[in-house]
């Protein structure tokens, strides 16, 4: 599938919302140019840290949110879920290769919930494999 590369229009939106240029820089997107199997076109965020290999640098995500045009404009539109975007994506990031975030990210995520309930459904799936 073709996508088109929105890095550059998401992140003028993270930086009108206060994300520090270092973790900007870390942030890419992309939309598909065609739409899913419910008519929506699909968006994909991503946060990660710079990996060097065999002489190239890339990044190595950390975050992923695969979401509708939509959702993802809506994303763009909620601190709340951007806090708990980047908090989840550091959180996930080698201790090495960690930025710092800003106050805001860090009052405002719901990372810690976020993970707690995924780590519930971790359980809850184990439990039933098991039965």
């Amino acid at each position: 599938m073709k996508t088109q590369d929105i890095t550059i229009d998401t992140r003028c939106a993270l930086d009108e919302m206060g994300v520090p240029q270092n973790i900007l820089d870390r942030i890419t997107a992309t939309k598909d140019l065609e739409t899913d199997g419910r008519g929506d076109t699909r968006c994909t965020i991503s946060l990660g840290y710079p990996v060097r290999k065999s002489g190239f640098t890339r990044l190595k995500d950390t975050a992923v949110t695969n979401t509708t045009d939509a959702g993802l404009a809506d994303m763009l539109d909620d601190r709340v879920k951007v806090a708990t975007f980047l908090q989840m994506g550091m959180n996930a990031t080698p201790a090495a290769n960690r930025l710092e975030l800003p106050a805001w990210v860090l009052e405002l995520s719901q990372a810690a919930k976020k993970e707690a309930d995924m780590g519930r459904a971790g359980s809850l799936a184990r439990g039933a494999i098991e039965d």
